[in-house]
């Protein structure tokens, strides 16, 4: 069994694991929305160049972006569920036998430094 000291080292070291894959999965959202709104951006210029401006034309391509922002929109919130998921399951608290261990052997450490105290 592992003691105290380990057990919060570990939880600090997997803390710092899981932050740091929390940052670079965000890194990644927030890029691959830029790529996409980039996308979005040539689409809507290369359109206007071309002059279409039909309504029935409009339409569609309204229709089509909507729906294009839509399964973007699926795409980042099915990455920040999945994100929240990971983190949760990586994420270890101190659970209330750590706690307790950890406050009885301060009491014993204490019990021992009034011995020693009372001795000299």
């Amino acid at each position: 069994m592992m003691n105290s000291e380990a057990m919060i080292n570990r939880g600090f070291e997997m803390t710092e694991k899981t932050m740091a894959s929390f940052y670079d999965t965000w890194s990644l959202i927030l890029g691959s929305l830029t790529w996409s709104q980039e996308q979005m951006d040539k689409l809507v210029q290369k359109y206007m160049e071309q002059k279409k401006v039909a309504r029935e034309d409009a339409v569609k391509f309204v229709a089509e972006l909507a729906e294009q922002a839509k399964k973007y929109q699926q795409q980042f919130g099915d990455a920040v569920k999945e994100t929240v998921v990971s983190t949760s399951q990586n994420t270890t608290i101190p659970n209330l036998y750590c706690t307790g261990d950890l406050s009885r052997r301060i009491d014993e450490l204490s019990k021992k430094v009034d011995n020693l105290s009372n001795q000299g």
